[in-house]
């Protein structure tokens, strides 16, 4: 693990690429949406395979630090700020 890394999250067994790629933009979307923890999205996400695709292997993936970290989302620039004024 890097130093300074906010979150650790990996699966605790051998998983296929196509559904490691599956899960983590199923994890990524919901955590760049910045509204939820990343311990929330792991729950919710595992959650989502099992209950409603009926598959398992979203529970073979843990969080090893990092639970409450979230994307903090930047201030949507002002209508005015792209505009060029004429000097």
């Amino acid at each position: 693990m890097r130093q300074n890394a906010l979150t650790w999250h990996r699966s605790i067994c051998s998983q296929s690429q196509v559904f490691a790629a599956e899960y983590a933009l199923e994890f990524l979307t919901r955590y760049l949406d910045g509204t939820q923890t990343a311990g929330t999205i792991a729950l919710a996400v595992a959650r989502h395979f099992a209950d409603e695709l009926h598959n398992p292997l979203g529970l073979a993936y843990a969080l090893h630090h990092g639970m409450d970290t979230r994307l903090e989302r930047a201030a949507a620039p002002d209508a005015d700020a792209e505009r060029e004024v004429p000097v």
